[in-house]
């Protein structure tokens, strides 16, 4: 981090502290150095670099929830639940069917623990 620019790491710094958009035009030709510094932060912190859509769990959130598209732009009415749930400290989104495999398998889970103990 020896090779960077003190100013650039601070602007970096700035931007994933309050995540706000980096839009001064005297760093358009610097998208390099701004990537390298970005990269370099984000190993310190220890936050995964091949996992963009991991967001962290906000403890306020619930346990579970499921939310239903009423409609979006591409489609009048789409009516298709969501469910996210809480896994440790992972925020899972599932479609309808994929929580009912989900609630299936826990169901045999828990019905071959029944039988064995």
């Amino acid at each position: 981090m020896e090779n960077l620019d003190s100013e650039i790491v601070q602007l970096v710094r700035e931007h994933m502290k309050n995540g706000k958009q980096i839009t001064d035009e005297k760093w358009q030709n610097r998208l390099d150095e701004i990537t390298a510094a970005y990269k370099i932060l984000q190993a310190e912190a220890n936050e995964p670099q091949d996992l963009p859509h991991k967001i962290p769990i906000d403890e306020s959130l619930p346990e579970w929830e499921i939310r239903v598209i009423a409609c979006n732009e591409s489609v009048n009415k789409s009516l298709h639940p969501k469910v996210h749930l809480n896994i440790g400290e992972h925020r899972v989104e599932l479609n309808a069917e994929k929580l009912s495999d989900l609630r299936y398998s826990v169901a045999q889970l828990l019905h071959r623990m029944q039988h064995y103990s």
